[in-house]
């Protein structure tokens, strides 16, 4: 008995410290009337190339009736359109490469999503290679040329602590 009763404090515990640590990285937020929950980054993260800021990008989760879609927005400053299908290509520190293909709707406003929760043939989500993982660097395909980024370490970490507190 007293063995479980010291579990359950110290499961509480990590509970709590999990919770503390998640409030730092995102917001949630319900909407009673729609039924709504939306779990997004804190704070949108912008990565800058050459002392300017160049990508911002933006993490959210809605979950409707009790379906979760999870995207990846990034809104390239000066980008130029983008199509759908274009590609995305996020360079690991390990040198391994994760490349996908924009799934936002053309536009000519530099912006482009992934839907990040949406599992592959094996189970795999963009989400869960891009938690798992630091981003050492990110291209972005427009219609005319590429955007590339270098991820800063606290990019690195901002981003798989926000994914690891969304789900």
């Amino acid at each position: 008995m007293r063995k479980l009763f010291l579990f359950i404090i110290i499961l509480s515990f990590t509970t709590t410290i999990k919770a503390q640590n998640c409030s730092d990285w995102v917001i949630t937020e319900y909407d009673e009337v729609t039924d709504i929950t939306v779990i997004s980054m804190k704070d949108r993260m912008y990565i800058d190339k050459d002392g300017q800021r160049k990508v911002s990008i933006h993490v959210a989760q809605k979950i409707e009736n009790g379906e979760k879609e999870t995207v990846l927005t990034i809104d390239i400053k000066d980008g130029g359109c983008i199509s759908n299908q274009n590609g995305i290509i996020f360079l690991f520190t390990d040198g391994t490469r994760l490349k996908e293909l924009n799934h936002g709707a053309d536009n000519c406003v530099g912006f482009a999503m992934l839907n990040i929760g949406i599992p592959d043939y094996e189970g795999n989500t963009i989400k869960s290679y891009l938690e798992q993982k630091k981003i050492k660097t990110l291209r972005v395909y427009t219609n005319d040329s590429f955007v590339q980024v270098d991820f800063t370490e606290s990019n690195q970490n901002k981003l798989i602590e926000t994914l690891k507190c969304i789900d």
